[in-house]
């Protein structure tokens, strides 16, 4: 079976995997949850990627899954490991070139007015998730 590598996005952690896990698990993929170094200010992809790569080890026949910011990290898996699939899961795709911090401006993103951050980004999750959702958050002031 595959070995699925899932990468958390920004101001969060392997947490966000925890009902995803048991399901491949149960059938027979080897699961790797990397805890990406994003409290880190001195941390960049380079670490990122290193973290990926040190967690994976000698594992092969990867599916990397990128959320969000997670997929700036999910693009630098394949130049290091043999990678079969990689899945981007409501990326933030970067431009060649482009630094994190100019994503948001460059694509024209808007938050919904009217909106809180829990309405918008965790539309139609369960509220008990949701809350404890906010326990695992993580402070994201990494160099990228």
């Amino acid at each position: 079976m595959a070995t699925f590598v899932l990468i958390h996005g920004g101001g969060s952690s392997a947490w966000d995997w925890h009902l995803l896990v048991p399901e491949l698990a149960s059938r027979d993929h080897d699961v790797v949850v990397p805890e990406l170094p994003i409290e880190d200010r001195s941390a960049g992809f380079v670490e990122f990627r290193e973290t990926v790569v040190t967690g994976v080890g000698d594992r092969s026949d990867l599916v990397v899954v990128g959320h969000s910011y997670g997929a700036f990290t999910a693009l630098l898996i394949a130049d290091r490991l043999p990678v079969r699939l990689i899945v981007l899961l409501t990326p933030m795709v970067p431009e060649p070139g482009e630094r994190p911090a100019d994503w948001w401006g460059n694509t024209g993103y808007r938050g919904a007015e009217g909106l809180s951050e829990e309405q918008q980004f965790y539309n139609g999750v369960p509220a008990a998730i949701v809350a404890e959702a906010a326990a695992h958050s993580r402070e994201q002031v990494s160099a990228e």
